[in-house]
């Protein structure tokens, strides 16, 4: 008996091993599909449509939103499609443990962006992105619900975690960690960037942190569903806050 249980743990530990990987191609294809068509294209049709249609209602704006982002989920999906199954093995393997780390993982996040934030306010620096969250729970919120909970978690860690992260960690696993922390933090401050506003980039450290934790986390697990289950933590915490600070303010 002792003998199968230790056959099984052997072969527990040999699937944890394991990431799912995508191919030449389909990397290609995702990562041109989030950073050119998601993120300057459809992510930009409501505010087009906005622009062209000056009178159309929020609601409307918001369905268009959602039916964009719904889109750009399908599309990754499909892309993804039998990408994770070794993933999924090593989630299934550990799923209690797993879900008890990512919460205590979220609270070590938060806590350092509560000392980062704390920091940032001496020299005036206002996360910008966060400042455009809110306006987005306000104009387009079913919209902006589902891309912050569900979209982005599975994007954002297809994106970063499983193509990014995983390609370069097969060369340099501290390569890695850097490249994809830094692009993932770029991501959130590039409109503070972009508009010259370097006092309010400078909130690129909270994201830093946050992306550090979640690369971590995925290379710990060995598993993208469980990056995608602490970002969706995160995510969901972030916006129950914001929420409750709106209802109080």
């Amino acid at each position: 008996m002792n003998n199968i249980i230790l056959k099984e743990n052997n072969s527990i530990s040999k699937n944890n091993l394991k990431w799912g990987q995508y191919t030449k191609s389909k990397t290609i294809s995702i990562l041109i599909f989030y950073f050119i068509f998601y993120l300057f294209i459809i992510s930009s049709i409501p505010y087009i449509f906005l622009e062209i249609f000056p009178n159309t209602s929020l609601s409307t704006i918001d369905a268009i939103n959602f039916i964009c982002q719904l889109f750009s989920l399908i599309i990754v999906l499909i892309i993804s499609k039998n990408i994770f199954k070794s993933d999924l093995i090593n989630f299934k393997n550990k799923m209690p443990f797993i879900i008890f780390d990512a919460f205590r993982y979220y609270v070590i996040i938060y806590f350092f962006n509560i000392v980062f934030n704390i920091l940032l306010s001496f020299i005036g620096s206002s996360a910008e992105n966060q400042q455009a969250l809110e306006q987005l729970i306000s104009n387009t919120p079913y919209s902006y619900i589902f891309m912050a909970i569900i979209v982005a978690p599975i994007l954002e860690e297809f994106i970063f975690r499983g193509t990014i992260f995983r390609n370069i960690y097969k060369k340099n696993k501290y390569l890695a960690y850097i490249i994809s922390t830094l692009l993932f933090g770029l991501l959130h401050v590039m409109s503070s960037i972009l508009s010259g506003n370097w006092i309010n980039a400078i909130s690129i450290i909270s994201y830093l942190n946050i992306g550090y934790f979640f690369a971590k986390f995925y290379d710990k697990h060995k598993s993208i569903y469980a990056s995608v289950l602490l970002h969706f933590i995160n995510n969901t915490t972030a916006v129950i806050l914001l929420e409750i600070v709106k209802r109080l303010a």
